[in-house]
């Protein structure tokens, strides 16, 4: 329900399937409430959370010039990812909807260089650390798979693209992608065979280590 589509100087957009209620926290740290996480401020001085009703369909959630006030609020403090706080979230922004069901985001702020100034002027891009879903009161992360988009697009074969067929027997359709590395590269059977003889991602050359097949029905 909560599928990011891009993330850009202080704003996301993303998708949601169903009815649901964005919030937006900053410097917060995670509980579990009634099988689902809430999320407690740590400084009752920071910028305030944000609590939204939202339909189906695209939006864009949006941190505004006003929230990020680095001269009342430091980026330092409360906007960027610290090793040494590693369960503090900088900026944590939640969809749920009404069976519970939960699609977190866990995001930080950067400066950018002269370079990178963003168009709309802004010296700051926000970044995704994290995206995991919570159902049914358990979390699983959410990891991209690089090329599943792809699969089953008429798009013409090469090395480095992302289609079909397996890039190794060029006949069967790629199914599996391989782990660590998350390439979706090869059919399930040349994936079994990769793992067996412990060889490399035919992609990036990664050590493959685990499979995980799909369903592309």
């Amino acid at each position: 329900m909560f599928a990011p589509l891009c993330c850009s100087s202080t704003s996301v957009e993303f998708a949601a399937a169903v009815p649901c209620t964005l919030e937006v926290h900053v410097r917060c740290r995670e509980s579990q409430e009634a099988g689902c996480v809430a999320f407690q401020r740590l400084d009752a001085a920071g910028p305030p959370s944000v609590a939204q009703a939202l339909g189906p369909g695209t939006h864009t959630a949006v941190l505004s010039e006003e929230a990020v006030n680095l001269v009342r609020w430091p980026l330092h403090r409360y906007w960027k990812y610290s090793k040494q706080e590693p369960d503090v979230v900088p900026v944590a922004l939640s969809l749920r909807c009404a069976d519970g069901t939960q699609s977190i985001l866990h995001a930080f702020l950067d400066p950018v260089t002269t370079e990178e100034m963003q168009s709309d002027g802004s010296g700051l891009r926000a970044a995704i650390r994290m995206h995991k879903v919570v159902v049914q009161g358990a979390e699983y992360l959410v990891e991209e798979i690089y090329g599943i988009a792809e699969v089953g697009r008429e798009s013409a074969h090469d090395e480095s693209g992302v289609g079909e067929p397996c890039v190794i027997c060029l006949s069967e359709p790629r199914t599996t992608a391989l782990l660590p590395c998350r390439h979706l590269s090869t059919c399930e059977e040349c994936a079994k065979q990769l793992k067996v003889r412990a060889d490399r991602c035919p992609i990036c050359r990664a050590e493959v280590k685990g499979l995980q097949a799909f369903d592309m029905k």
